[in-house]
């Protein structure tokens, strides 16, 4: 079973894909701290609704990036 990604490797696919917190923010319609709260696995209800955002922006399926959530 998948460990997922941590907190700093999800930044950092952020980074080397050249995307920003706010750029996903946007696109999700929430501000860049819910974002950042999201990555750093603090908000479980209202970062579900972000989650599908940050997956897409690193290519990954969320159920890679959180397993835990996907049960």
């Amino acid at each position: 079973m998948s460990k997922g990604m941590s907190p700093n490797e999800i930044k950092a696919e952020l980074v080397r894909r050249g995307i920003k917190i706010i750029d996903i923010a946007r696109q999700a319609g929430v501000s860049g701290e819910a974002v950042t709260m999201t990555i750093a696995g603090k908000y479980s209800y209202r970062g579900r609704r972000i989650r599908p955002f940050i997956a897409r922006a690193i290519g990954r399926p969320e159920s890679e990036i959180w397993p835990e959530s996907t049960k």
